[in-house]
């Protein structure tokens, strides 16, 4: 349970970078701390890496599309 709510976190605070397209602006909206939110990327795109090598679906995709249907 823990590790889901992990990916979760990590997954929430990766979007919002790339939505603010800065971490410190991210961490700010968050509401956490700018080294949080670093943390949080690096474990995300660590698992995306994973998902990739694996042949699986990537959650980053996901993020990417919701981007250009949204403009």
């Amino acid at each position: 349970m823990l590790g889901s709510r992990l990916r979760l976190v990590s997954l929430i605070q990766t979007q919002a970078v790339a939505e603010c397209l800065n971490f410190g602006h991210a961490a700010k909206a968050l509401r956490v701390s700018q080294s949080s939110v670093s943390a949080r990327v690096k474990i995300s795109m660590f698992y995306a890496e994973i998902s990739n090598s694996n042949g699986c679906f990537s959650g980053s995709a996901t993020i990417t599309e919701r981007r250009s249907t949204h403009r």
